[in-house]
């Protein structure tokens, strides 16, 4: 290639290649030290139960050609929990480099282009200083960089949902596009969806801010109903053969067992700890006493899925405002979680016998303060590194999470229709997320929502700025 050539490209995209190759140099730094400190276990990039499955499905999809898991009996049985793309890519990975070491190096690259991509989102809608700040934090972030170290799909989920968003966004914003480009976006959209079971649902949020949009901005509503459809046919494209497989399999076409599952083995169980005092086993074995089949594997097949989300719904109806309660509370852990604490638990795991955790939104469900105060303090007091990163991380979100709430007020009182819809619909995602997580509500599962927390707090913080700067002026 010419090296004029290189030189424009580099000239006119210098900032994103500064980000990814920055991005992707913190991360090789921090794996380096991780590995240094002795994170690094015999089993690496394999780091959970989450982990082993999705490596399993891989090594029997180039074993099987199917997309099948062994249950504790020994049954081979068609997978339904797990979605099928990240098992996919990881069998691509083993298949062309015969090994599955090398997805740590790829998801690393990948983690760098969703920290481009968060950059252009943001120039979509907001100044230069404002995109870049919310590239760095995200670029810095300790969680999103962990993850990406693993067998976990985590990193491809927001690549996946970055580029669908962004895509969506900037075909928007456009008076005329082509229209193969709403097609690429819904085709992104259906691979996110597949990736993990909690993507299926977004799809509605992006059309109905679809139609908001388009109504508030008087687009041709003809040229619009064309470009959603071909939107939509793109998204099915990709999602349909998986949910007719399901079809075929269990005659439903749920593209995933996961909500209902999920919903009768962590969400139900917990609350009725909470509002029973029973041990989380106790829980368990009421909420699925009358389950078809005894062996906890097989419960979370789509054969299933129906029965438990139909009981798991009847017995929210009959505790709909306690349960609420419970649920918005719970979501505590998704706003403030700490994800540095994943580093220290793998480089310096923990007693189980000893180990003290704390239950932030456990405490605030049983009005117990006192206890949550004696239990910062002594954890200060003694030095313990897990206290002292969640209080010093939870700040720190707190302060992000407030921002969220200022970056809806400012927007409106900017009377911006652009802004208001852009920190609306970020706000959604985020809402969505958080909501759906509810009772198992952890840092992990903030990762999605990362990059639309830093885009909206850059803004509030550059809001703030400025106001801070103008009246400095004027004093002086």
């Amino acid at each position: 290639m010419d090296k004029n050539v290189v030189k424009n490209i580099y000239k006119k995209y210098r900032v994103e290649v500064l980000l990814f190759f920055t991005s992707c140099l913190v991360s090789v730094l921090v794996l380096i030290i991780f590995f240094a400190l002795g994170g690094k276990n015999t089993n690496f990039p394999i780091t959970s139960a989450d982990s082993q499955e999705y490596f399993d499905l891989a090594e029997n999809i180039l074993e099987y050609k199917q997309f099948i898991y062994p249950n504790p009996r020994g049954e081979l049985v068609h997978e339904t929990f797990r979605s099928p793309a990240y098992p996919f890519i990881l069998s691509s990975v083993i298949f062309l480099f015969g090994s599955v070491n090398p997805i740590t190096f790829i998801q690393i690259f990948i983690l760098g282009f969703s920290v481009v991509i968060i950059y252009k989102i943001g120039l979509l809608f907001f100044d230069k200083r404002i995109s870049l700040i919310a590239a760095i934090l995200y670029l810095f972030e300790p969680g999103s960089i962990y993850h990406s170290f693993f067998v976990l799909s985590e990193t491809f989920f927001v690549f996946f949902l970055l580029l669908s968003v962004y895509l969506f966004l900037y075909s928007l914003k456009r008076e005329k596009i082509p229209i193969y480009l709403w097609f690429i976006t819904g085709l992104f959209l259906g691979m996110m969806t597949l990736t993990r079971a909690v993507g299926q649902y977004i799809v509605v949020i992006f059309v109905i801010f679809y139609i908001i949009y388009n109504m508030k901005n008087n687009k041709n509503i003809r040229l619009s109903v064309i470009y959603l459809f071909v939107f939509l046919f793109g998204f099915f494209i990709v999602v349909f053969p998986w949910s007719y497989r399901n079809y075929r399999l269990y005659n439903t076409f749920t593209l995933s067992s996961t909500p209902g599952y999920v919903l009768m083995k962590n969400h139900l169980p917990f609350f009725y700890v909470h509002k029973y005092d029973v041990s989380l086993r106790e829980a368990t074995e009421f909420f699925f006493q009358h389950s078809k089949d005894d062996l906890d594997f097989n419960r979370r097949s789509l054969e299933n899925t129906k029965e438990l989300k139909s009981r798991g719904l009847n017995y929210i109806k009959d505790n709909f405002w306690e349960y609420s309660i419970f649920h918005l509370i719970k979501t505590v852990p998704f706003f403030l979680g700490d994800s540095i604490r994943d580093y220290i638990a793998a480089i310096d795991p923990p007693d189980p016998n000893n180990f003290q955790g704390i239950n932030i939104s456990g405490l605030i469900l049983k009005g117990e303060f006192r206890q949550l105060n004696t239990f910062i303090f002594d954890g200060l007091k003694t030095g313990n590194a897990y206290i002292i990163s969640s209080i010093l991380s939870s700040f720190v979100w707190l302060l992000v999470s407030l921002s969220l709430l200022f970056s809806f007020f400012i927007s409106i009182k900017s009377k911006d229709k652009q802004k208001i819809f852009i920190v609306i619909f970020f706000l959604s995602l985020i809402a969505f997320f958080a909501g759906l997580t509810g009772p198992v509500s952890n840092a992990r599962y903030r990762l999605p929502t990362e990059p639309f927390m830093f885009i909206l707090t850059a803004y509030s913080f550059n809001f703030l700025y400025k106001k801070l700067k103008d009246k400095s002026y004027l004093s002086d």
